[in-house]
């Protein structure tokens, strides 16, 4: 999805195309996207530099907006990443693949890119009120002018919870409505056909990077994040990044990726999805909620048990040979 920003928002961090032109001037994003003299470019080109600007522009600004969210949100447990160069190559292709044509410029581009910046908030399920301690969290850095919010809503599945309540949604909306930004909301609650169930707030900071800022509970987030890369496997993306270790810890999730029939994707799909609902049934406090079984005749390797296991594993490679966060 395209996402437009609030005008008042993409003037403060980006400027426009044409006072660029004009003033030949480097814009806060730390990108001198516009001002280039440059040569033609073919459309890979165009989408490598602009993936490794983007990246780069992101490593600076990353360390500032985690310290934010660690300040905002000390009683939580806090998981931040960044969208790595490839993720965010693959993000222009599939964007540029959608609008069927080239962007009219490299701020066309960037302003598809809602999620260079990824933090998890995990919410601490065993307290009733975390997410309301969480929701005033944001609303005073709304209004302390730390932080602007531009689009929220819950992605759920049939039957699940959602985290964030339309009075949480007033609280951030009216917020936001005093700094001067209307808040969208796409759909309020958006079912997800995976199942993943999560609340999606969608901030910029001041140095102007912007990301999404997920709220799940340990559960919920412990198997989204197991069944993360074997997605993207189904779907013919790269996590290995070219590394042998991750390549060798990934070959038996992707030797079994690639038996799977039609029939078996859609098996394990089911099972996916009511993992989720079963997450989200014991962090509601339902402690006879029954644990679905991996599907006969798919691959042991393939339970989400066993895919927690090897993505603690890719965390932790990630976090001794990376001086920031990265996605899978």
């Amino acid at each position: 999805m395209v996402t437009v920003l609030n005008k008042q928002v993409l003037d403060n961090s980006y400027g426009t195309a044409k006072s660029c032109e004009k003033s030949n001037i480097k814009f806060g994003s730390g990108l001198n996207l516009f001002c280039k003299n440059k040569t033609e470019e073919t459309y890979e080109q165009k989408e490598k530099r602009l993936a490794k600007e983007i990246y780069e522009s992101g490593q600076k600004k990353f360390p500032e907006a985690k310290q934010q969210i660690q300040k905002m949100f000390p009683d939580n447990k806090l998981d931040f990443r960044l969208k790595d160069e490839i993720n965010v190559a693959d993000h222009l292709r599939a964007v540029h693949k959608m609008l069927r044509k080239d962007y009219k410029n490299d701020e066309e581009a960037w302003k598809t890119l809602d999620d260079l910046f990824r933090g998890r908030i995990i919410l601490n399920t065993d307290k009733p009120n975390d997410v309301d301690n969480v929701v005033d969290s944001l609303v005073n850095a709304i209004r302390s002018g730390e932080i602007t919010v531009y689009k929220v809503f819950n992605m759920t599945t049939s039957g699940s919870k959602p985290y964030l309540t339309k009075e949480h949604l007033k609280k951030l909306n009216e917020a936001a409505a005093d700094k001067g930004v209307k808040i969208s909301y796409p759909i309020i609650n958006r079912i997800n056909p995976i199942g993943a169930t999560t609340g999606m707030v969608y901030v910029q900071f001041n140095n102007g990077l912007r990301g999404e800022l997920q709220l799940r509970g340990p559960e919920t987030n412990r198997i989204i994040n197991a069944a993360r890369p074997l997605f993207f496997l189904i779907d013919g993306r790269n996590v290995d990044q070219g590394n042998e270790e991750i390549q060798e810890l990934f070959k038996p999730v992707n030797d079994a990726a690639k038996k799977l029939s039609l029939l078996d994707k859609a098996k394990y799909l089911k099972y996916f999805v009511n993992s989720m609902k079963y997450a989200r049934e014991l962090e509601v406090g339902n402690t006879e909620a029954k644990k679905p079984q991996l599907p006969k005749g798919i691959d042991t390797v393939l339970d989400l048990d066993n895919l927690d296991n090897v993505i603690q594993k890719h965390y932790a490679f990630k976090k001794r040979e990376s001086k920031v966060d990265v996605s899978v």
